[in-house]
């Protein structure tokens, strides 16, 4: 059977049709297009980690439009000038759509005045004649006007506000929160948003078992709203942190494969580049806007370029003929309500040829017949000879159930009540050189502990003091089985 042929309108028709689909399976693809036709005059550059965003982000998608419950919400830390913007809170919202018109989209900026100009460009795409042509089923309904709020014919609604704005009573099927903290913020205004987005945004999905959050921010300081979350409940997102070249805060640590020659987007981000950055915006400014590892405004004690950093494969090769005795140093949680935040933490470390090697470290929000669970599996996980626990908070009755339980522990108990007192009497140790990081994940969650102390969380700054103290000074304080 011969098939008719096609004129050229109806090829072109064909195309389009073609084209379409390829959009509506492919939020990557569909991205690379509009992208071109949102900014014409942008000569477009597409660097590998934007696949990988695009196709984390539809996997999501895709999930929630089944009704399937969802993996985690999502945590993106970028550079400025990467595009995350335009990505995510412009054309990101239109390929939802894409999938499933009816969903309910909410988009925060720090300001009214970019959330209107993120929302805008989105309408603009939906109204071009390009996207028209592929996708005239999804329009947006006659009777809106406004830039920022509005629906299309089949239900489906976009908010957009800035942070203070005003926001009670909407809800959405996937909230994204651009940039919500500002570099000229003081302290006291990135606390106010932190408590804006946990007291009123943090509840305004639909389904919180299936609907999404998508936080992306440029790194602002150590308090700023990605600190927060992560601080808090980090096994609820799936963070991504790309600094514009390669540091040991790069998460997931596959994503170094997106690095050539050290830099994330050497075309954008040349070493002359950044150097340019470095010099104009001041150290503090580059830490975190662009590396993604903001330090603390304040004076520190223990400073980030002092703490060592070794591959899993060269400890291996550094140890392979010699026995490493591994001893867990634990922090735990105080059990007062006013104190339900705070965090059990514990630190895996070692003595090597006079040095401190941490080969893990955790974090666990658990009551305490979890909490014993987890230090028994750690134990018999590494290996571990000795758990030290102070014996404050609930640490007492930790240390006697171990015990009861069979398992070594001993008791840790300072001589000197002053934590920063405490801190001080490692410092030179570490400044030395003698405190060493096996380079993993965990890796920026302590160097961001460590270097801010006093300020901020001290759970894990705790445990790596108890470390160095009990492996090397042998001074602060006292060590026994009681």
């Amino acid at each position: 059977m011969q098939l008719p042929k096609l004129n050229e309108a109806q090829k072109a028709q064909l195309r389009k049709e073609v084209e379409a689909e390829i959009y509506r399976r492919s939020f990557y693809e569909f991205f690379v297009a509009s992208s071109k036709i949102l900014y014409p005059n942008v000569e477009w550059q597409y660097p590998p980690f934007y696949k990988y965003i695009c196709d984390l982000l539809q996997e999501a998608v895709e999930r929630n439009i089944a009704g399937e419950e969802k993996k985690h919400d999502f945590i993106f830390n970028l550079p400025f000038r990467a595009g995350k913007s335009i990505l995510l809170s412009q054309i990101f919202p239109v390929w939802c759509w894409i999938k499933e018109p009816s969903l309910a989209i909410m988009q925060v900026s720090h300001s009214e005045t970019l959330a209107i100009k993120h929302s805008h460009a989105s309408k603009m795409l939906i109204e071009s004649e390009w996207f028209l042509k592929r996708f005239p089923a999804l329009s947006l309904r006659v009777d809106t006007h406004a830039k920022a709020n509005y629906m299309n014919q089949s239900g489906g609604k976009r908010i957009s506000f800035g942070i203070n704005s005003g926001i009670i009573g909407e809800g959405a099927n996937i909230q994204i929160i651009d940039d919500i903290n500002n570099p000229q913020d003081s302290q006291t205004v990135t606390q106010g948003i932190n408590e804006v987005y946990t007291d009123t945004l943090y509840s305004r999905l639909n389904n919180p078992a299936i609907d999404l959050r998508i936080i992306l921010q440029q790194r602002i300081s150590q308090i700023d709203i990605c600190q927060y979350l992560l601080d808090t409940n980090p096994q609820k997102y799936f963070h991504v942190c790309l600094p514009v070249k390669v540091a040991n805060n790069i998460n997931p640590p596959e994503a170094i494969e997106f690095y050539k020659n050290g830099l994330l987007w050497k075309e954008r981000f040349s070493e002359k580049v950044i150097l340019d950055f470095q010099s104009t915006l001041g150290s503090r400014a580059f830490a975190g806007q662009l590396m993604q590892k903001p330090v603390s405004e304040q004076g520190n004690i223990i400073k980030r370029k002092w703490i060592k950093s070794i591959t899993l494969d060269e400890w291996d090769k550094l140890t392979e003929k010699q026995e490493v005795i591994w001893n867990l140093y634990v922090d735990t949680a105080y059990t007062k309500k006013s104190n339900e935040n705070d965090a059990s933490a514990a630190v895996l470390a070692c003595e090597f040829q006079n040095n401190v090697y941490v080969k893990k470290a955790w974090k666990w929000w658990l009551e305490f017949p979890e909490l014993i669970k987890e230090l028994k599996t750690v134990k018999q996980q590494y290996n571990v000879r000795m758990i030290y626990i102070e014996s404050k908070a609930s640490g007492l009755s930790v240390k006697q159930q171990l015990q009861r339980d069979g398992f070594d522990v001993a008791d840790l108990t300072p001589k000197d009540k002053d934590k920063i007192t405490r801190a001080n009497a490692i410092a030179p140790k570490v400044e030395g050189g003698h405190l060493w990081f096996i380079f993993d994940t965990w890796n920026e969650m302590v160097m961001q502990e460590i270097t801010s102390f006093p300020f901020g969380h001290d759970d894990i700054m705790d445990c790596v003091v108890y470390s160095i103290d009990n492996l090397l000074n042998k001074s602060t304080f006292n060590y026994g089985m009681t």
